[in-house]
């Protein structure tokens, strides 16, 4: 940034690695007699919402929340309470048949 004079001041913006101009700002001022005047600002919540209405946080956080708990209640039920895939496979040279259910096997002599 370079200040030109008291009421120019050229900003440029340029690449660490190759040195090319990226992008170039110059502010002015009219009356370099007069001072700076900054905006006053709207926002005096100190927490950063993004730009969201308090109602549109609270809407996600439900729905984030909503989600959540059925995305674990479902591992908790598939894992615990669905039925259980079985296995059946058969060693040909003993007539010994194997029922493994996903917890724990279980061999079934063929009579």
């Amino acid at each position: 940034a370079t200040a030109v004079n008291e009421s120019y001041l050229d900003w440029k913006w340029y690449n660490s690695i190759t040195g090319e101009l990226i992008d170039h700002m110059v502010i002015t001022q009219d009356n370099p007699d007069t001072p700076w005047v900054l905006p006053t600002t709207t926002n005096t919540n100190n927490s950063n919402n993004n730009g969201l209405s308090t109602g549109a946080v609270v809407v996600i956080s439900v729905v984030s929340t909503i989600l959540g708990l059925g995305i674990i209640l479902g591992i908790i039920y598939y894992t615990f309470y669905s039925s259980k895939s079985i296995i059946l496979s058969s060693n040909s040279n003993t007539e010994k048949f194997i029922v493994q259910d996903t917890a724990s096997p279980i061999t079934v002599n063929n009579v």
